[in-house]
């Protein structure tokens, strides 16, 4: 239970973050609709690190 209290959250965190560049890159580059599915897919990720991180 350790990882998953502890590491795991910043993980997701990480990983939504990335997902939040990505969007807005896409969004810039033209490809609104993947860069709105990107963010709020990072959104939901964020979302799953936070109920990790405060059970």
């Amino acid at each position: 239970m350790f990882f998953a209290h502890s590491v795991a959250p910043f993980i997701l965190y990480g990983c939504s973050a990335v997902l939040v560049l990505l969007g807005f890159r896409r969004i810039r580059l033209g490809s609104t609709l993947k860069g709105v599915i990107d963010i709020v897919g990072a959104g939901a990720i964020a979302i799953m690190g936070w109920s990790l991180g405060n059970p």
